[in-house]
């Protein structure tokens, strides 16, 4: 793509964690686990975005549906010629559909993936020539001084967009820390819109976690792949099912990988042995009351100014004030 007069580019050099040794940490516990970020590869991310297409996954069209509907009534409540900074992009999609109603001055995208961020981010600043873009590779949830210095470098007021409902993904404890994190990054007085996927019928949320179309069990699965053939491991895939379900106890979907049989698995030379029955945990997904994220956000030190939903109250975005 063309050089872009209002596109630029920061590579912050983030530390990447250690796969490797969070796949080891995992499965030798009793309760054997794998850290979810494992999921994106490639082929991850194609089953995700097949996922979201499927009538069952309700949580992308939801929130989507809202940005549609009620973008001028976000922008309202939001500060002209600002700098607008969202915390994983991805490929951008959700922003566009604000843009035209909030008009920031700047955008600033920060993903930890250096290529999808970096061309992503030149195919925004094509598409709205009148805004600043800034792409930047780095780890939102580590403290990068290269990252802090820019955000603090920008005059304009911050808004921080956090979509998605990936908030979910975390413990809720580590979801105020993070709110914390992220309300350090932006400064005092900033505003940040958080996409939050909210309690509703047990059967509606299962089903969106067990599309028929297996999807969801192919990403699933895929991270067996993906170990098998990042971190030298021999996973036979037909050895597990996929298993996901709504823990009422804990407000939250536990997906899995469980297995059929007794064997055992090779991953860099440590023997791992499965039982008939055992699971490995991939993901967690919270629902979140609106009076229990508002709980999560006070305890954050951040007020909630106004949350709009889809007519369903499946999904809020949540506008919050430092």
């Amino acid at each position: 793509m063309e050089n872009l007069d209002n596109f630029s580019f920061l590579d912050a050099k983030p530390i990447k964690n250690s796969f490797a040794e969070q796949i080891i940490e995992g499965l030798k516990k009793k309760n054997k686990s794998l850290p979810s970020s494992l999921f994106y590869d490639k082929k991850g991310i194609d089953f995700f975005n097949k996922i979201t297409s499927t009538e069952a996954y309700y949580p992308t069209k939801t929130e989507i549906n809202i940005y549609q509907n009620q973008s001028k009534l976000i922008s309202n409540k939001l500060d002209r010629n600002s700098a607008l900074v969202e915390f994983g992009p991805g490929d951008m999609s959700k922003i566009r559909y604000l843009l035209k109603d909030i008009k920031p001055k700047k955008y600033i995208g920060i993903d930890i993936s250096k290529e999808e961020v970096k061309n992503e981010g030149k195919k925004l600043a094509s598409e709205f020539p009148w805004v600043d873009v800034i792409s930047v590779c780095d780890n939102f949830y580590n403290e990068n001084k290269i990252t802090v210095d820019l955000l603090n470098s920008i005059k304009e007021p911050k808004i921080g967009f956090f979509p998605g409902s990936t908030i979910g993904n975390i413990e809720p404890g580590d979801a105020k820390a993070l709110l914390i994190k992220l309300k350090k990054l932006l400064g005092l007085n900033s505003k940040m819109i958080v996409g939050v996927d909210l309690l509703k019928s047990q059967k509606i949320i299962e089903n969106a976690y067990n599309d028929p179309e297996k999807y969801t069990e192919q990403f699933n699965l895929n991270i067996l792949n993906r170990i098998n053939n990042d971190f030298d491991a021999n996973f036979n895939t037909e050895m597990f099912e996929h298993f996901a379900y709504f823990n009422d106890q804990r407000n939250r979907v536990e997906m899995h990988l469980r297995s059929k049989q007794d064997h055992n698995v090779l991953v860099s030379d440590l023997e791992i042995e499965f039982k008939k029955g055992e699971t490995i945990h991939t993901e967690n997904s919270y629902k979140y009351s609106v009076d229990k994220f508002i709980s999560v956000c006070n305890s954050a030190d951040l007020d909630c100014n106004r949350i709009f939903k889809d007519v369903k109250n499946w999904f809020g975005v949540f506008l919050l004030e430092s």
